[in-house]
């Protein structure tokens, strides 16, 4: 029984490692920034072919990439999965839980909305780094965009989490309690966002930025 279990907690430390090394993250990174971009619009927006077809070739890249991972370890996919049910640490059920939402389209898409926001973000503070003139609008707009991105991708994981938990218990107040917050704070950033932007077009003066002629 006690080989069993270090046999076990081997395995997931090694899944924990191959997750954060090179050879999961390098790929997978470059395939949400390059393909983030067709992501721009709002989560609610009307899902194209063209994204559903990304989605699918996100979710056989991680095929692909599991696959690997239990041919270089002599494991079959159904280990795999078992191994991932006993994980008790909470970081490392939290990449694990990612990893097993992917075929999620909603939860895909509000990660590369997420990803490119942060992106544009990067770009504006990029140019003012430059010294170039940034119109203030641009700024703001990006800011809350990402802030509602983040939001929405907390919301959606706390969602996914409540939906996994359902065959284990019945109710979990505490993170009914969060997913409440998380929605009155998404709420409560939409309207702020919409009061600063009606502002911005009614008095443009008012966040003007002095461009940088050095």
């Amino acid at each position: 029984m006690e080989q069993e279990q270090n046999e076990l907690d081997w395995l997931l430390d090694s899944m924990i490692e191959y997750l954060k090394s090179p050879m999961w993250t390098t790929e997978i990174c470059d395939f949400i920034d390059q393909n983030c971009v067709f992501f721009a619009g709002e989560l609610h927006d009307e899902n194209s072919l063209e994204l559903t077809q990304i989605h699918n070739q996100f979710t056989k890249l991680i095929d692909e990439k599991l696959d690997t991972f239990c041919a270089e370890f002599g494991i079959s996919y159904e280990v795999f999965v078992q191994a991932c049910s006993k994980i008790s640490n909470k970081l490392h059920k939290k990449c694990i839980d990612q990893i097993i939402s992917v075929d999620n389209f909603l939860m895909f898409k509000r990660m590369m909305i997420l990803r490119n926001t942060k992106l544009n973000q990067q770009a504006l503070l990029q140019l003012q780094t430059k010294g170039d003139a940034v119109p203030k609008a641009c700024e703001i707009k990006a800011n809350y965009d990402a802030e509602e991105a983040e939001l929405e991708q907390a919301l959606a994981e706390s969602k996914a989490l409540m939906a996994q938990q359902e065959a284990f218990e019945k109710s979990n107040t505490q993170q009914l309690e969060k997913q409440k917050k998380l929605e009155e704070e998404l709420k409560a950033k939409r309207k702020e966002k919409e009061e600063v932007m009606k502002k911005e077009q009614e008095f443009p003066d008012l966040f003007a930025r002095p461009v940088n002629t050095q």
